[in-house]
């Protein structure tokens, strides 16, 4: 169970301000409910979260370890040399859409 307005901007609908707006405006609805209060703890697995007629399904977040290889760099003043690939730039390569 999760807070409403967290679960929408954790799934990027906005901040927690805007969020708690659009709630009040009623443009936010729970299993086909109007939501009455930006706290109300909704189930982020079986409840159906409606933002102006559009589903938000939740997604968590992926969290990424690893060690770096023995020959890239970590800090941007490698980025000059040119053999030298980054981690950051092996991380944007990832595919966005992962199974968890």
């Amino acid at each position: 169970m999760i807070r409403l307005d967290r679960f929408l901007s954790n799934m990027g609908r906005g901040t927690r301000k805007e969020v708690k707006k659009m709630i009040s405006e009623g443009a936010v609805t729970v299993n086909g409910i109007p939501a009455a209060d930006c706290a109300m703890a909704v189930d982020e697995q079986n409840d159906q979260v409606f933002v102006c007629s559009e589903r938000v399904f939740y997604r968590p977040f992926v969290y990424l370890t690893g060690g770096k290889y023995r020959l890239s760099g970590s800090a941007s003043i490698f980025r000059y040399s040119f053999w030298l690939p980054l981690i950051s730039d092996m991380i944007c390569e990832m595919p966005l859409s992962v199974s968890v």
